[in-house]
C-alpha cells in the first residue's frame, strides 16, 4: 500500500475514524452489504472508477502509441504485471486526487492483496484487479480473487482490467469470453462487476510499412 498517495499535491485527505468508531462503522457496512448492489451508497464510485480505467486504456491503446510502455526496452518482452500496475497508478492518481478519490495499491483483504482500492468515503469504495491475458490465473483473478476481496471488504463494486499482448488463440478466446464470464460472475455473486481489456499488441511502425 502506498501510504503517501492520498496526500500528494496538497490535496485534503479525509480523516479516518478513530478506534472507538470502528465497531459502528463495520456494523453499518455490514448492514449495507445486505442491500441489493444498486441500493448501496458505494455504487456511486463506479462511474468514476470506469472513467479512470478508460483513461488508462486510452493512454496505452496501441493506436495512442502508449503500448511500448508495457514492454521492456532491452528484451522487447512484456513487462511484469507489477509494472502495469505502477503505470496504471501513475496515469490515474492525479485524476483521483482532483476528484477526492483515494487510491491505494496492494491492499491486503482476506487471503491476499487486491491490486487497487479506490475510496471516496467510508461507504463509497471500489476494488480493481489487473491481469495479463497470458497469466495462468487469469479467470481465477476475475471469478475468485476479485469476488473474494469484495466479500472481505464488504464492498459492492469490482473492476477487472485485462491486458492483451498478442493474437494467440488463448488471448483471442479470453477476449471474446470476458463479457460473458464477467456477467456470469456478477449474477452468481450479486456484486456489480465490470471488465475491460487494454490492447497492448505491437503495432508496426509507419516507416516499416
Amino acid at each position: 500500500m502506498d501510504k503517501g498517495s492520498g496526500a500528494a499535491g496538497g490535496a485534503a485527505v479525509r480523516p479516518r475514524p478513530g478506534p472507538e468508531g470502528l465497531p459502528q462503522l463495520e456494523q453499518a457496512r455490514g448492514q449495507l452489504r445486505l442491500l441489493p448492489p444498486d441500493q448501496r451508497p458505494g455504487w456511486r464510485i463506479g462511474p468514476q472508477l470506469r472513467g479512470q480505467s478508460g483513461r488508462h486504456r486510452q493512454a496505452l491503446h496501441r493506436d495512442e502509441r502508449g503500448w511500448p510502455l508495457l514492454y521492456n526496452d532491452d528484451t522487447n518482452k512484456p513487462k511484469r504485471e507489477e509494472s502495469v500496475q505502477l503505470l496504471f497508478k501513475g496515469i490515474v492518481q492525479h485524476y483521483c486526487l482532483a476528484n477526492g478519490v483515494r487510491v491505494d495499491r496492494e491492499v491486503y483483504l482476506g487471503k491476499g492483496p487486491v491490486d487497487f482500492a479506490f475510496t471516496k468515503s467510508a461507504f463509497e469504495r471500489g476494488l480493481l484487479e489487473i491481469k495479463k491475458m497470458t497469466n495462468t490465473d487469469y479467470w481465477n483473478g476475475l471469478e475468485k480473487q476479485l469476488t473474494s476481496y469484495l466479500t472481505s471488504d464488504q464492498c459492492s463494486f469490482g473492476w477487472f482490467l485485462a491486458v492483451r499482448y498478442d493474437d494467440k488463440a488463448v488471448s483471442v478466446s479470453r477476449t471474446n469470453d470476458l463479457p460473458k464470464r464477467t456477467a456470469s460472475a456478477a449474477k452468481e455473486t450479486g456484486f456489480d462487476l465490470r471488465a475491460e481489456w487494454i490492447d497492448a499488441r505491437r503495432k508496426a511502425s509507419a516507416s516499416n510499412l
